[in-house]
């Protein structure tokens, strides 16, 4: 017979054995989700004579318990090509992106792709819209979280009216207020506003 605490250890492994897969499964399903709905630029007409025409969509961002946030899109009204995709400090659009503040940017990096290792969090890349003016779209995204200390919860998510140089155009003038068109490593030099909104948690927020 088994001295008994062999048994013990052999019935302590095998109740590992069958609950590890369990906790992962049940940590898995533990997702927190959130919207943000982009409405136009209100004072658009006014300021840039309708030159594009009017955008709206809806952003949907989950991130399951130490996974990447997957973020998927649907924009409409866009001028065909490419447009910049950032999420900014605050979700103030009272005096434009003066009042929304800068890209997020809470590890103090210069702009760039999504893909690349030095980055803003909200540098988002570009949206491309179809000949229809739509951008359809699903990614995942390392930087973004949706919790903790560097959450974009209560940011905003901001379409711009040209396309995101990525960190790779004119950098010329990045300082003390940007210029568009001379400021690649500071706003991708992808123009003003186009559409915007808050970036919230579902009802549901954090589920099983």
């Amino acid at each position: 017979m088994a001295p008994v605490p062999d048994l013990l250890s052999a019935a302590v492994v095998m109740a590992i054995m069958l609950l590890f897969p369990l906790a992962l499964a049940i940590l898995g399903c533990q997702k927190t989700e959130a919207v943000c709905l982009l409405e136009p630029d209100a004072d658009l007409d006014e300021k840039k004579g309708r030159l594009q025409p009017r955008v709206s969509g809806t952003v949907h961002l989950m991130q399951r318990l130490g996974a990447h946030t997957v973020i998927s899109y649907r924009i409409e009204g866009l001028t065909p090509g490419a447009h910049g995709f950032h999420i900014y400090e605050k979700p103030d659009f009272s005096r434009g992106l003066e009042s929304a503040g800068q890209h997020f940017n809470p590890f103090g990096d210069v702009h760039g792709a999504p893909c690349d290792l030095h980055r803003h969090v909200g540098d988002l890349g570009n949206v491309l819209a179809n000949e229809d003016g739509v951008a359809v779209g699903k990614f995942t995204d390392p930087l973004i979280m949706l919790s903790g200390p560097h959450s974009v919860i209560g940011r905003a998510m901001v379409v711009h009216c040209d396309a995101d140089d990525l960190g790779l155009g004119d950098n010329s003038n990045p300082a003390p207020t940007p210029i568009n068109g001379k400021c690649s490593l500071v706003t991708g030099n992808a123009g003003s506003q186009v559409a915007w909104g808050e970036i919230s948690l579902t009802s549901h927020g954090t589920n099983a």
